[in-house]
């Protein structure tokens, strides 16, 4: 097998395991903040997997990033880490993974928009806007939905709104992140730089876990079956795995085309919900869904059917 095939082969494979193996680790973040505070969670789970990350690519790779890289490597993994999976988690808290899922399948009109801004310069097309448009109508759906979607610990007085508004926070920091992370080049290895994003964001949710008094909270005897085993899973396939696939994804892909696992992934959260956890599926949401789905595949309407980088003629 050539270079050439071999790579697509890898970039198939990539593209796989973030369109499923993210989408479960929705319902994970559920099972996992049962039983263990979710700053500290989420901390445990990146600065573990930043550690396996860096042990690993230490074996193989004895070059070590220059201090430029390592502060660019600190800024995304703060952007992608806190910003982007840190609020996720808060937000699993009080409304159904399912939902949180389908709110966050926005993150590819940011990286359009933020694209188009930061870097080609070039106005986006009226499929584009329009794309937008019906993007910012589905969350709007979304945001409408019933306060009976929201989980029985969700704060009083809070809407589905309040916690769409923070989602698409968490997405605008997850596609800042995305995009940033293509500016580092370094000699040294992807997976020595992804992992010291995994340990700059993990430390800093320790932190924070720390501060709201998380610890405290905390107790090895309240553990459950249950978020041991979603732990370990978010750090195994969530992070070690697929949050490294996802990195090098967006160095041999457009950001739009790696963006598309945001539409990939509610299908699979709000299955999995309504199948693990009892979460509701409403008419309003499904139609809110639909909008949003339908707007992420006009926004990459040229890369949509091109996201399977495999032809046919590439297997015969």
């Amino acid at each position: 097998m050539d270079t050439h095939k071999f790579t697509r082969i890898k970039i198939l494979l990539a593209f796989l395991v973030i369109y499923f193996v993210w989408g479960s680790t929705y319902i994970a973040i559920r099972f996992a903040i049962e039983t263990i505070p979710p700053a500290l969670m989420a901390g445990l789970r990146f600065t573990i997997s930043g550690l396996l990350l860096y042990g690993w690519s230490s074996r193989f790779d004895r070059i070590s990033p220059r201090r430029p890289e390592i502060q660019k490597s600190i800024v995304v993994g703060l952007l992608l880490i806190v910003g982007g999976n840190g609020i996720l988690v808060w937000s699993e808290q009080y409304i159904p993974s399912g939902l949180a899922a389908l709110i966050l399948a926005i993150i590819p009109i940011w990286m359009v928009l933020l694209e188009w801004i930061f870097v080609t310069r070039k106005r986006p097309s009226v499929a584009t806007i329009a794309g937008i448009g019906m993007g910012v109508l589905g969350v709007g759906l979304l945001s409408g939905v019933d306060r009976s979607v929201l989980l029985d610990n969700a704060r009083e007085g809070s809407t589905v709104f309040f916690y769409a508004a923070i989602l698409m926070l968490a997405g605008f920091s997850w596609a800042s992140g995305s995009l940033y992370s293509r500016t580092i080049r370094s000699s040294a290895s992807l997976l020595k730089l992804v992992s010291i994003q995994m340990l700059a964001g993990g430390i800093f949710l320790l932190l924070v876990a720390t501060v709201l008094g998380e610890w405290r909270e905390f107790s090895l005897s309240d553990l459950s079956g249950r978020s041991i085993m979603s732990l370990i899973y978010l750090i195994i396939f969530g992070s070690v795995i697929t949050y490294s696939a996802y990195n090098w994804l967006l160095r041999q892909s457009s950001p739009a085309k790696v963006g598309t696992y945001a539409f990939f992934n509610p299908l699979v959260a709000v299955v999995l919900g309504w199948l693990l956890a009892d979460e509701p599926i409403t008419s309003r949401l499904l139609l809110g869904a639909v909008c949003i789905l339908t707007a992420v595949v006009i926004v990459n309407r040229t890369s949509f059917f091109k996201i399977i980088p495999i032809r046919l003629k590439d297997r015969l």
